[in-house]
């Protein structure tokens, strides 16, 4: 495995900034403010609503140092232009991944550890995501998948009526296979949920 990212440190209450090391910051980051009052969680929840209105159509937000905050639309990357943020640092990435980790040791000693780590972040009463931070050239990197609100049905994802009865097969196996976004975890939602 490669070398892991260094973190960069963080902006603590009172206006100070640090750079103990990970675990050492995990109470800052229970309540850390920005000035005005407002906290990174609100701040990150806002950023992830912008990004949101670009489309109806966004499938993932995506976070890579040295660039623009993209989102993927009927399969392209497209930039979300942010005014005061052009690229992304590797300390705004960093922040970005302690934020949707939420101060949790057991995923941010796995990213430590492996290079990667997977969660789920949720924004109450909007939306929730399936999240993947990892290691890329030196820095962080952040993709976070929509998880769309509901379950469709097999009709509604244009799939032919006969996969509603793969779940009352008894023997065998069934294999659903396909690329990333392909739609093999709302397939088997949708075969589940009948």
């Amino acid at each position: 495995a490669g070398k892991m990212p260094a973190l960069q440190g963080i902006v603590v209450r009172g206006g100070g900034f640090r750079a103990p090391g990970l675990l050492a910051i995990f109470h800052e980051l229970s309540h850390p403010t920005v000035p005005g009052g407002a906290t990174l969680f609100d701040q990150l929840n806002n950023l992830l609503d912008f990004m949101l209105a670009v489309s109806p159509q966004v499938s993932d937000l995506n976070f890579s140092v040295g660039r623009a905050p993209q989102v993927e639309v009927n399969g392209e990357l497209r930039d979300v232009p942010i005014k005061g943020l052009g690229r992304l640092s590797p300390y705004q990435t960093e922040q970005i991944a302690l934020q949707l980790m939420k101060s949790d040791k057991h995923h941010i000693r796995k990213l430590l550890k492996f290079g990667s780590v997977d969660l789920s972040y949720s924004m109450t009463g909007k939306t929730r995501f399936r999240v993947n931070i990892f290691s890329q050239r030196g820095t962080y990197s952040i993709v976070l998948r929509v998880i769309p609100n509901g379950v469709p049905t097999v009709e509604e994802l244009g799939l032919p009526p006969a996969i509603n009865k793969i779940a009352e097969e008894r023997n065998g196996i069934v294999l659903l296979t396909g690329p990333t976004g392909s739609g093999k975890s709302t397939t088997l939602a949708a075969i589940i949920n009948r």
